[in-house]
């Protein structure tokens, strides 16, 4: 679901960078290799890490294939597995909501490490100038 979104984001990030850097570079005498990964991987960081943050939110929280794909509850994920422990007769709420402070614990704990870089990303790419 997110890799369109991902595609147009690190497109409109590498198209953005100015072709004087790749140029400098090669006039330095730098290889094909020695240019991505010493002059382009630093301008488009901030993409890559939106990228990564928006397709691995997108996987934490996937329900549609992973319900569809994995039988049993020994390979279910941790959304799966949270979802299983509604009962048909009823839950014990207090489990439920510790399995959901678990269950987001991951994310916000990410999110709060990446958000710097969340910010800058969506906010470089959206800026023309």
């Amino acid at each position: 679901m997110f890799m369109p979104l991902s595609v147009f984001l690190m497109r409109t990030f590498f198209v953005n960078v100015p072709k004087e850097l790749e140029e400098s570079a090669r006039i330095d005498g730098a290889n094909t290799a020695q240019v991505i990964w010493h002059v382009l991987r630093p301008v488009v960081s901030p993409g890559l890490i939106t990228v990564s943050i928006l397709i691995g939110l997108q996987s934490w929280n996937e329900y549609l294939i992973s319900s569809t794909f994995l039988q049993g509850a020994k390979n279910f994920t941790a959304t799966l597995g949270f979802l299983s422990m509604n009962g048909a007769y009823g839950s014990n709420m207090s489990i439920l909501m510790a399995a959901s402070v678990i269950l987001i614990a991951p994310i916000i704990i990410f999110f709060l490490c990446a958000q710097k870089y969340f910010v800058d990303g969506m906010v470089s790419g959206a800026v023309k100038g």
